[in-house]
């Protein structure tokens, strides 16, 4: 499991958001991983039958964990992913813990296309190490619980990094959409459910041990309030909805 690190979030408006980054411009560095600091992040999220992963986040409990596949490219043409991951986040209270393994690119498209189950994961993973074990001994015993593919969120993810502290990121996170597992191509053309509107976006501000003072009082000059939002939540919540009006 990796360090924890504490994780505020923000719901912002696009000129906040410009507001901050004109502000912060001298105390960041852009993403190596993006293209201007921006790439397309998605999910496919992991629960019960009877969703115990939604309702500890709606209950508000100290101690919860969500189970995802996440990758970070998507061929429509194939119909394959690649750069793709099978994770474990954990929260106890306000601090994060992060579990995580590489998954073949071909093991990860036939979870997504329901050719195989979470169950079958150990001859998916690119890794055998202990982090990568450990990982998966979780999944194993929690999938005695019935864990199954539930939605997939997508949305662009710009990310900076701090300058002098590479474990500081803020993140801004835009055109939030919501699928069906099994709609998960439909990410690549922009179509889905929308659970954000369109003029907001999610900033996060992740940190090992204290806010940095700087964006703390960028934060407060900008009267910025911190809000509570689930991503998985949300996105389970309009997927839903979606499925009772079709």
């Amino acid at each position: 499991m990796t360090h924890g690190r504490y994780e505020f979030k923000y719901s912002v408006t696009a000129e906040q958001r410009l507001k901050v980054l004109d502000a912060a411009n001298e105390f960041l560095v852009a993403d190596p991983h993006g293209e201007a600091a921006t790439y397309p992040v998605s999910s496919l999220y992991f629960d019960t039958a009877a969703r115990e992963a939604y309702w500890s986040k709606l209950d508000g409990e100290r101690y919860r964990k969500k189970f995802r596949l996440r990758y970070y490219e998507a061929d429509p043409v194939s119909e394959t992913v690649s750069a793709a991951f099978m994770e474990i986040k954990h929260r106890i209270g306000n601090r994060i813990f992060k579990q995580r393994a590489r998954v073949a690119d071909d093991g990860a498209t036939a979870i997504l296309r329901g050719d195989c189950s979470i169950s079958e994961l150990g001859d998916l993973l690119l890794e055998t190490d202990e982090t990568s074990n450990q990982l998966l001994d979780q999944i194993l015993c929690n999938n005695g619980g019935g864990l199954e593919p539930a939605v997939v969120i997508a949305y662009q993810r710009e990310a900076w990094m701090g300058r002098h502290d590479s474990r500081f990121r803020l993140t801004f996170d835009s055109a939030c959409m919501a699928y069906a597992p099994g709609d998960y191509m439909k990410s690549t053309c922009g179509v889905g459910h929308r659970f954000l509107d369109a003029d907001r976006l999610i900033m996060e501000l992740k940190f090992d041990h204290a806010v940095p003072c700087w964006i703390r009082d960028i934060v407060q000059k900008l009267e910025i309030s911190m809000c509570r939002f689930s991503k998985y939540a949300t996105g389970a919540e309009e997927q839903l909805l979606a499925c009772e009006i079709a």
